[in-house]
C-alpha cells in the first residue's frame, strides 16, 4: 500500500468514475485500474463496486476511505512542516512546577528561534508533572527537591521510570509588600513572620500533603489564604499586609514593583531539577531550554551549584 495508491482511490471516490479520476490524475485509465486492483487484492476486500454509470464506494471502501482521507491528511502535514526547511518547526513542551525562572528560560528559548514553532508550558501536581514526561505529552519536566521531600521525589520518579538531575540550588524567599517594615531587611525567619497572614496560590508545606511536595515545614498558624491565581495572590499580599513565600528570585522588568523578596534565613535552599523520560532522547530545544534554564538559575539571587 501506497500514499499514490490511497490518493487514486480518493480521486475515484471523489469522480465516481475511474475514467474522469484518470483525467484528473493525468495517467492511464489501465494504470489506475491496476493500481486499484492491487490495493484491494493487498487488503483483501473490494473497494469500488463497478456499474455501467461508474464506480461507487462499497461498504468495505466507505470505511476504507474513510481512514486513508486521515493518512494522507497526516502525510500531508508532515510533508508541510519540513518544506522549505531543514527540519521540521521547532516545538517544546514543558510541564512545570513554574515559577520566574521556568518562565524566564522558556521565553529566552522562543525568543532565539525563527518564525515558526510550537511551544506549551504547562503547571500542575508533580503527579500531573510525572505524567506527561511519562506519556511524553511533555518533552521534559521541572520540579522542586529539597531535604524534606527528597527521599519520597526519588520513589516516586524511580516508580515512573523516569530519570531527574538537579540544575541549580536556589533559595526560598518571603514576599512583601515593598512598603512592609520587613522589606528592606537582609534576611527574615519564620517567627518574624508568624503574626502575619500568609497569602499562597498553593501550599508547599505542612503535614497534611502528599511528601513530594513537603519543601519544608511552616508551624501553625492562626491566618491563611490559599488562592488559584498569582495575580491576586500579589494583590492580597499587598491588601491584607501579609507575606508570600517564593522558590528563586528574579529582578528584571517583568518582576511586580510593589512587591519584594526577603530571604527566608531558616528554611535551607531548594534544587531546580529537570525530568526526563530515558527512553526518548532530547530534542535540541529541550536541551537549551535546560540549559538556559540552569544558567539563569544560577544568576538568579542566591543561586548556586548543588551540592554532590
Amino acid at each position: 500500500m501506497t500514499l499514490q495508491q490511497l490518493r487514486y482511490v480518493m480521486e475515484v471516490a471523489s469522480c465516481g468514475s475511474i475514467t474522469a479520476a484518470a483525467t484528473k490524475l493525468f495517467v492511464s485509465q489501465p494504470s489506475l485500474s491496476k493500481a486499484i486492483a492491487d490495493l484491494e487484492q493487498e487488503m483483501g476486500i473490494s473497494i469500488f463496486k463497478r456499474t455501467f454509470s461508474g464506480s461507487q464506494l462499497t461498504d468495505d471502501g466507505v470505511r476504507f476511505v474513510t481512514y486513508a482521507r486521515q493518512v494522507v491528511d497526516d502525510a500531508d502535514r508532515l510533508k508541510a512542516s519540513y518544506k522549505n526547511s531543514l527540519g521540521p518547526h521547532p516545538s517544546l513542551s514543558v510541564a512545570a512546577a513554574q515559577n520566574a525562572l521556568v518562565s524566564r528560560a522558556f521565553g529566552e528559548v522562543a525568543n532565539s528561534l525563527g518564525p515558526q514553532y510550537e511551544f506549551s508550558l504547562r503547571g500542575g501536581e508533580v503527579s500531573e508533572i510525572t505524567e506527561r514526561v511519562q506519556t511524553r505529552q511533555s518533552d521534559v519536566g521541572v520540579l522542586y527537591r529539597s531535604s524534606s521531600n527528597a527521599d519520597a521525589v526519588e520513589a516516586f520518579i524511580g516508580s515512573a521510570g523516569l530519570g531527574y538531575s538537579p540544575l541549580a540550588s536556589i533559595p526560598i524567599f518571603a514576599v512583601l509588600d515593598v512598603h512592609h517594615p520587613l522589606a528592606n531587611r537582609e534576611s527574615v525567619c519564620l517567627e518574624e513572620l508568624a503574626n502575619l497572614p500568609l497569602i499562597d496560590q498553593r501550599p508547599w508545606y505542612g503535614d497534611r500533603i502528599h511528601p513530594v511536595r513537603r519543601l519544608f515545614h511552616l508551624p501553625p498558624m492562626a491566618r491563611r489564604v490559599i488562592v488559584s491565581d498569582a495575580e491576586v495572590r500579589r494583590r492580597l499580599i499587598s491588601q491584607l499586609n501579609g507575606y508570600g513565600i517564593a522558590v528563586g528570585s528574579l529582578n528584571d522588568e517583568y518582576s511586580p514593583t510593589n512587591l519584594a523578596r526577603v530571604p527566608l534565613q531558616d528554611i535551607g535552599d531548594v534544587e531546580i531539577c529537570q525530568l526526563t523520560n530515558p527512553n526518548y532522547p532530547l530534542s535540541p530545544t529541550a536541551k537549551a531550554f535546560l540549559s538556559a534554564l540552569r544558567r539563569i538559575a544560577l544568576q538568579s539571587d542566591g543561586g548556586h551549584e548543588p551540592v554532590g
